[in-house]
């Protein structure tokens, strides 16, 4: 029975009552109160009705079979890896991006890091040497305040790509995705560290993870703001220079890709088309869940018809 049809039964309460108060009418019933006079005997009469009538409406509404219908999306994809590594050496100090290129750049990243689902990030900074700032994880709000955390001195001043890398790629040795990517953010020329950027980039190769390589600033001279030998900062001019045939091989040599970025819409279409080259697939499985509820309104009913039953016809008992 369809639950609009079946809540037409409400209609004949009205009508129940009219014939059922008829009958009662009719009837010559001498009553005995208990402990009370005539009046209480009457209250409790009508009590009886009452109850009577909760118990038929609550009847009609279980007839109608009232149900509480949930639908529960569940998401399965094999998500990617992702190493981002990122240039804190003193030339990211450079207001050629507002307010720096550090700045500049991790707000992109964190634009990036929001549109990324179901995937496993994690977090170099290098400069003179290389650190792993978080290990893969998928609390992005955790990830985030790490890199918004991300300052300058943090490590002696230099720019060790090959360090950065190797630390990088050894985040994922006990990774069992299918898809593993270093993002490497750099303004500078690899003149520190020990391990060569090639040489990385071959062990990335044999590893099956794709480096894609960022080369960030404009060409020409940008000013940076450094502190002196009596602690006041004071406006230096430097000269951009970024090796970009080395950062193109290290790409080339993993099947990632190469870009330029010498302002801020150019550094958000990298990312962005980074992200879309690395899609998660994601498939999703609908369940759907139904709660039935018109068990409980007949357990109620009974229990209110076994309560009428005890008081009325028990503890208050009626002589014809």
């Amino acid at each position: 029975m369809r639950i609009e049809n079946s809540l037409y039964l409400l209609l004949l309460i009205p009508v129940i009552i009219v014939i059922f108060l008829k009958i009662r009418f009719l009837e010559n019933n001498i009553y005995i109160p208990g402990s009370g006079d005539y009046k209480k005997g009457n209250i409790l009469k009508y009590c009886r009705y009452i109850i009577r009538g909760i118990c038929l409406i609550l009847i009609v509404f279980a007839i109608a079979g009232p149900q509480h219908y949930l639908e529960k999306e569940i998401f399965y994809g094999d998500g990617i890896d992702i190493m981002l590594a990122v240039d804190t050496s003193t030339s990211m100090l450079a207001e050629d991006f507002s307010p720096n290129r550090l700045e500049a750049s991790k707000k992109v990243i964190n634009r990036f890091i929001d549109g990324r689902k179901n995937d496993r990030i994690g977090l170099v900074v290098f400069a003179g040497a290389a650190i792993n700032r978080v290990p893969f994880t998928l609390d992005y709000a955790v990830l985030k305040d790490f890199l918004n955390d991300v300052d300058f001195y943090m490590l002696p001043d230099g720019t060790a790509i090959g360090n950065a890398l190797a630390t990088a790629i050894s985040r994922f040795e006990k990774s069992n995705s299918k898809s593993k990517i270093v993002v490497l953010l750099t303004d500078g020329v690899n003149n520190a560290g020990e391990i060569h950027p090639e040489t990385a980039a071959k062990t990335a190769h044999e590893n099956g993870i794709k480096i894609y390589t960022v080369g960030v600033g404009k060409e020409g001279r940008s000013v940076i703001k450094v502190k002196n030998n009596q602690g006041f900062t004071v406006p230096t001019y430097i000269d951009t220079h970024i090796d970009e045939e080395l950062l193109k091989k290290i790409s080339s040599l993993t099947g990632g890709k190469y870009y330029r970025a010498q302002d801020m819409d150019s550094l958000e279409d990298i990312y962005n088309d980074i992200s879309e080259l690395e899609k998660t697939k994601i498939e999703s499985q609908v369940f759907a869940q139904v709660k039935e509820y018109f068990p409980h309104l007949l357990y109620i009913a009974l229990i209110l018809l076994f309560s009428e039953i005890l008081l009325f016809d028990i503890l208050f008992k009626r002589l014809p």
